[in-house]
């Protein structure tokens, strides 16, 4: 009898990479009281490049999506994926207040990627 490996990172009901990216703008357009127009445009303002970033993070860390699918979603360079993802991760570890703005967009929106979230801003 062949024991059964689960992996670490597996949680029970997390579908991984099922999602539309139209979704996901969607609702970060929503909670940043954005138009989607402006997050994937060019514009610089700190919360336009914030929600990006959130984008990034969401897409590539939680949905395990490639940064060069991302980079095409978002009409970018795979490397500014990258770039964003790791900017992201840095403000939410050191200040609390974007820690508290993650973890309120993931409740609202993909309470089942809740736990995934807090393992990796552990």
């Amino acid at each position: 009898m062949t024991k059964l490996r689960i992996s670490p990172y597996a949680y029970p009901g997390l579908t991984v990479g099922n999602y539309q990216e139209s979704e996901l703008l969607n609702c970060i357009s929503e909670y940043t009281n954005l138009p989607i127009e402006d997050i994937t445009g060019n514009k610089r303002p700190r919360n336009y490049v914030e929600a990006r970033m959130l984008y990034a993070f969401v897409s590539v860390r939680l949905f395990k999506k490639t940064t060069i699918a991302t980079a095409a979603e978002m009409n970018r360079d795979h490397s500014t994926i990258i770039y964003q993802t790791q900017e992201f991760t840095n403000l939410v570890r050191h200040y609390a207040d974007k820690t508290e703005w993650l973890v309120k967009f993931i409740r609202k929106y993909y309470p089942k990627y809740q736990i995934l979230t807090e393992k990796l801003l552990a």
